[in-house]
């Protein structure tokens, strides 16, 4: 998570953006309590860029539910932590959270992630479409989703077995888009005094390589 400095001029300093839109469905994940202010910090950023904000319904990316983004990842996740724990020796004492997840990794399907691979690739391609510069225009789009669902939860109320849990559930949701699509997402931290004060943030995703894109933006 970024915290970003407003710039002198940040308007002169932002590369041009082509469009800025969101996904009506990934939105919907979100409460209303979260979505609808943050809705307004998307119009707002999009007045600022003198854009008007479009939407882009999910079938977009060739997807019929949010569902299908967490079940690529974790398919794709679960084989990279299987990669990444099996040189540990068995007799390692773990906590139940991590002996949980480790059980969940070593009975997935194995027969998956061939098919999710192709998947992935046939995603990422259609967000590179979406997203980066095209022969039409040398700017590329933002989309813009929820970090979050919901605002930060009390310590401890998520219990240790989030496969339970509908707030990670839908985190998981939004999350996985960019990391799927291999895309860079700054978070703009804000806060809704409406909610007590608690933290909610807007993501920001764009093109690959496009890192610098979102550290220029004007926001404020």
């Amino acid at each position: 998570m970024f915290t970003l400095l407003q710039l002198s001029n940040p308007v002169a300093e932002t590369t041009a953006i082509r469009a800025i839109a969101w996904i009506p469905e990934l939105w919907e994940l979100a409460d209303p309590a979260v979505a609808t202010p943050l809705k307004e910090k998307c119009k707002h950023l999009a007045s600022r860029l003198g854009l008007t904000l479009q939407e882009w319904p999910l079938a977009v990316l060739n997807l019929s539910c949010t569902e299908q983004l967490k079940n690529l990842l974790e398919v794709v996740q679960w084989a990279e932590i299987e990669s990444s724990l099996s040189h540990l020796p068995p007799q390692l004492p773990v906590g139940t959270t991590f002996a949980r997840n480790c059980s969940l990794v070593a009975n997935r399907d194995r027969n998956l992630l061939a098919s999710v691979q192709i998947e992935r690739l046939n995603l990422q391609k259609k967000l590179h479409q979406l997203l980066a510069p095209n022969s039409s225009s040398d700017a590329p789009a933002l989309l813009l989703i929820p970090c979050t669902p919901t605002v930060a939860p009390l310590r401890n109320s998520l219990g240790s077995d989030r496969s339970k849990s509908n707030v990670i559930h839908r985190l998981l949701q939004l999350g996985a888009l960019a990391s799927i699509g291999g895309l860079p997402q700054l978070c703009w931290p804000g806060t809704l005094d409406n909610i007590e004060g608690l933290p909610v943030g807007l993501g920001l995703i764009t093109h690959s390589g496009g890192d610098q894109l979102l550290l220029n933006l004007p926001i404020s």
